[in-house]
């Protein structure tokens, strides 16, 4: 068939990468749409890496709405070690209003299932929550937080990721919200997470060495055809005009995203120009876009809640802290 082909092809593509650049470290996501639709061509995709790349280091991810997620594709995520991402976009019922599907009405407490499953003690696999954030859901968020801390056990949580995430949709959307609006809704919402014990993630990106603009990274579709951001791929008009068969290296393929020519701003690399596909569903202009003011409070406050949980220390309200706070640079890998 047409999708073992491309198997093939991507196969191929993989493992001529990795011999010309000696690479020794691989990172392959699996996102969509939802990717277990095609879970045979997953499955044979990564039995094929473990057989032949015996000496390279891959971390597999996979990306999906959950509801597909049976006992048998769960035993395979955690003998390959995934770290598997699971969305849910609010609470029960704005969740259940977005994700529905034929004999599917209540896909919330379907994945709040699966998620038990994936926390069991025996299972091998790193569970990564995203809850998106929306200007129709942003009331309730609240009332999600505290639903997880009554399903989850307290070990449960913490052993989930939890970030919360702006959705990217078009502004005359009724769930688009703006960043700066977004950067205040979070951090009261970090703020509750973290008090209810469950574990936070320590920064914030707003595009970032994205795939977008970087040669080190490439979007490929089931079918053979590629694209340098996986936001676009519904955007037939960003896809590149040849094939993964037909290109030898990824570093063939450019990026379609400048670098921000400010590189000594402090949170340069949280954003290194933000996020083309933001600026596309704004304007229909793939470019850089920059929300400084935003995304500089947002680190300064997930710092000042990393350091409330190292040093133990009781701060009524965090948020008033920020003021105190002078990013002189932020530095990770």
């Amino acid at each position: 068939t047409q999708i073992m082909e491309s198997y093939e092809a991507i196969y191929n593509f993989i493992l001529a990468n990795i011999k010309y650049n000696n690479i020794k470290k691989l990172d392959v996501e699996f996102t969509g749409g939802e990717p277990l639709l095609n879970k045979e061509l997953i499955v044979n995709l990564v039995k094929t890496l473990n057989e032949n790349l015996l000496l390279t280091d891959i971390n597999y991810t996979l990306i999906t709405n959950g509801v597909l997620l049976d006992n048998d594709i769960i035993q395979f995520l955690s003998e390959n070690k995934f770290s598997v991402q699971i969305s849910l976009d609010g609470f029960k019922n704005d969740h259940n209003l977005e994700r529905h599907g034929e004999n599917i009405y209540n896909s919330y407490d379907v994945i709040i299932n699966k998620m038990k499953k994936i926390l069991t003690d025996e299972l091998n696999i790193d569970l990564i929550l995203r809850i998106n954030v929306t200007n129709k859901n942003k009331d309730n968020l609240y009332l999600l937080v505290d639903d997880l801390v009554k399903k989850f056990s307290a070990k449960q949580l913490k052993s989930i990721y939890l970030y919360f995430s702006i959705v990217d949709v078009s502004f005359d959307s009724e769930n688009y919200i703006n960043y700066s609006e977004y950067a205040k809704i979070i951090v009261g919402l970090y703020t509750y997470v973290m008090l209810n014990g469950i574990k936070l993630k320590t920064f914030e990106l707003f595009g970032g060495d994205c795939m977008a603009r970087n040669r080190k990274s490439l979007t490929i579709l089931p079918n053979g055809n590629i694209v340098k951001c996986y936001s676009l791929v519904s955007y037939k008009q960003f896809y590149d005009n040849r094939k993964i068969e037909d290109i030898r290296y990824i570093e063939d393929i450019d990026p379609i995203l400048a670098y921000c020519p400010s590189k000594d701003c402090p949170i340069y690399n949280n954003c290194m120009g933000g996020c083309g596909y933001r600026s596309y569903i704004e304007s229909r202009k793939f470019k850089n876009s920059c929300d400084y003011e935003s995304l500089l409070y947002i680190n300064k406050f997930l710092f000042i809640l990393e350091l409330i949980s190292d040093l133990g220390e009781n701060i009524k309200n965090p948020a008033d802290e920020v003021n105190y706070v002078e990013v002189k640079k932020i530095c990770f890998e």
